[in-house]
């Protein structure tokens, strides 16, 4: 668990070498709770994973992922980020801001998130490992994401359907640990 935790905060610290992302600001203490905000400082409304899934509709993406093994898939599940966006007070803008509990801070433009349709994700499917485990009950098809899986809060892509060129080029729109969603400045 802690071995995957430290990989995830080591590429993401990675990537925001590689792609240009700063630091975010100090101030997001609680990663079970997503802000959407209009400025710095300035919620608009927040989100628990609970509120999430009751408040929008969950779809569903099995993708890989820049850091899976070739041909390996997973299956997440959450809401399209458009709408949480749409529903938030944030439809209109040209480009918004993630911030992530791991200090990491990355610029997604809106056409990229109607082009491609990402989800946050919330949950990830149920794996053999996890039904082993106890960590998923007989039936069980997803599970929340926890920290352990860069959760609460993810931001995942249809890997396949993004150009060739996004892949190293924008891996820094795969956002885990997100915490905070900003209009871009």
């Amino acid at each position: 668990m802690f071995r995957v935790l430290r990989m995830a905060l080591s590429a993401a610290a990675m990537l925001a070498i590689t792609c240009g992302a700063t630091a975010a600001p100090v101030g997001y203490e609680d990663p079970h709770i997503l802000r959407v905000e209009s400025s710095p400082g300035q919620t608009i409304v927040a989100y628990t994973p609970e509120q999430i899934k009751a408040a929008f509709p969950q779809r569903v993406i099995e993708t890989g992922t820049p850091w899976t093994e070739a041909g390996e898939t997973i299956r997440y599940r959450g809401p399209n980020l458009k709408d949480v966006l749409d529903r938030s007070g944030l439809g209109d803008v040209r480009s918004i801001d993630v911030f992530a509990y791991d200090d990491f801070i990355t610029a997604i433009h809106k056409d990229e998130i109607t082009d491609y349709q990402p989800i946050l994700a919330i949950e990830r499917g149920c794996s053999a490992a996890d039904h082993k485990s106890g960590r998923c009950a007989d039936g069980q098809e997803f599970r929340p994401l926890d920290l352990a899986d860069s959760g609460p809060y993810s931001i995942i892509w249809p890997l396949d359907q993004l150009p060739k060129s996004y892949t190293a080029g924008r891996n820094a729109i795969w956002v885990w640990f997100v915490v905070a969603l900003r209009p871009s400045q």
